[in-house]
């Protein structure tokens, strides 16, 4: 009797929500027009998100029909795909005190949890599309990434550029194997290798 009660009455005195009239989101999607610049250059842009405004608009396409983007039968309507998306990348893009709460709400004018609750949509969709985005080349795909590649830099049988990159984890792992993810630039961390073709695209991860 006491939980129901509680459910009932715990959005009758509620506390005014924070908001503000400028669209952080909006205004830096603006591209401007004839009469005015935008508020972001392609850039500004580009540093600011890591992607240009083409490709962000060609991401937030791939992951609209994610089933995480759909309204349930409760609560708000969700804020645009391309929105929370650019959340996502803001904090990816960033290092230490720029990726956490605090500083995406200042810079989104955004809440805490709607920072986090943003890039965890996010991810799922993208994860999604792992199997149809990165898939390694056929056979008529392999010689024409080879051919490509001796031609530009003369190494022939060549399908494939490897590199690797670390990414830093926030804290040891709680696993019996945790002194092998120690590593020669942070204290502990991932090594990921990468293969990219011709294009730069990425073929394995």
């Amino acid at each position: 009797m006491w939980m129901r009660w509680r459910t009932r009455s715990r959005y009758e005195a509620r506390n005014a929500y924070r908001c503000t009239k400028v669209n952080e989101f909006e205004r830096d999607l603006d591209e401007g027009d004839d009469t005015r610049l935008p508020w972001l250059s392609e850039n500004e842009f580009l540093q600011k998100y890591r992607i240009g405004r083409a490709a962000l608009h060609s991401i937030a396409e791939l992951i609209k029909d994610h089933r995480v983007f759909k309204r349930g039968r409760r609560g708000r309507k969700q804020a645009k795909v391309v929105h929370q998306l650019m959340a996502f990348l803001k904090y990816v893009s960033s290092e230490g005190s720029g990726a956490v709460g605090m500083e995406l709400r200042n810079v989104f004018k955004i809440g805490y949890g709607t920072t986090k609750l943003y890039r965890d949509r996010v991810v799922k969709a993208l994860c999604s599309l792992k199997e149809k985005v990165i898939t390694w080349p056929d056979q008529s795909e392999r010689l024409a990434i080879s051919n490509t590649i001796e031609y530009l830099f003369g190494i022939p049988n060549c399908i494939g550029i490897i590199d690797g990159t670390l990414l830093p984890l926030f804290r040891e792992p709680q696993t019996h194997d945790a002194p092998d993810y120690h590593g020669r630039k942070y204290p502990y961390s991932l090594s990921v290798p990468i293969i990219c073709d011709s294009n730069r695209l990425i073929r394995i991860i």
